[in-house]
C-alpha cells in the first residue's frame, strides 16, 4: 500500500494505518471476550461503545481499502481478526442464552407464584424474551 493523496492537508490509508487499526479493533474483541469470560454478568456499555468506535473507523478506512491490493500480512490479519469475532460472538451467544435461562426460570417462578393452578403457562419466558 502507498500513501494516497486526498488534498494537500490530509494523507489517505498507509498499511501500517491499516494494521494498527485491525490489531486495536482485535485487542478490544479480545478484552470483551475475557470480560464476559471471567464476569458474564459484567456491563458491556464500554465494550460496545468501543466496538462502535472501531466499527466507525474500520467504515471510514473501508472507503479507501478499495484502491490497495492487501498484501499477505494485512490478509493474516483480517483472518486472525475474523477468528476473535467468531469467538467473541460465541462468547456473547452463550451469555445471550444464560440470561435467557434465568429470565425463564424467574418467569416460572413469579408465574408459580402468581397462580393457583388454574391456568398454565405456555410459555417459560416472558413476552418479548421469544
Amino acid at each position: 500500500m502507498t500513501v494516497q493523496n486526498r488534498d494537500d492537508s490530509q494523507k489517505g490509508l498507509t498499511k501500517t494505518h491499516l494494521m494498527r487499526l485491525l490489531v486495536r479493533i482485535g485487542q478490544i474483541i479480545d478484552a470483551e471476550t475475557r470480560l464476559l469470560g471471567e464476569n458474564p454478568r459484567a456491563d458491556l456499555a464500554a465494550a460496545n461503545a468501543r466496538k462502535n468506535r472501531c466499527l466507525y473507523e474500520l467504515n471510514l478506512v473501508s472507503r479507501d481499502l478499495a484502491r490497495f491490493e492487501l498484501d499477505g500480512e494485512v490478509r493474516r490479519e483480517i483472518m486472525v481478526l475474523g477468528r476473535k469475532v467468531q469467538q467473541n460472538e460465541a462468547m456473547l451467544r452463550a451469555n445471550i442464552e444464560a440470561t435467557k435461562e434465568v429470565i425463564g426460570i424467574l418467569g416460572d417462578a413469579i408465574t408459580h407464584a402468581e397462580s393457583d393452578g388454574t391456568y398454565a403457562s405456555g410459555s417459560r419466558l416472558p413476552a418479548g424474551y421469544q
